[in-house]
């Protein structure tokens, strides 16, 4: 099943299910590349590109503040 919708809709969707930002954005990424969800509005038409692979950085790696 195909679905329209703009890129705010369907990251708010997505953004309830999952609780990383980077999930949100694999996700995303997915469903748009993959033809099920088609944007509309200033995104219509739009392929996503992955981006990096990032790795959440360990308590031990974050500076503290």
């Amino acid at each position: 099943m195909n679905r329209d919708t703009t890129m705010l809709e369907l990251v708010h969707e997505v953004s309830r299910e999952v609780h990383s930002d980077v999930e949100v954005v694999k996700r995303v990424t997915s469903l748009v590349n993959s033809g099920r969800v088609r944007l509309v509005g200033s995104f219509r038409g739009t392929t996503l590109l992955e981006g990096p692979r990032v790795r959440p950085r360990a308590r031990s790696e974050r500076r503290s503040r």
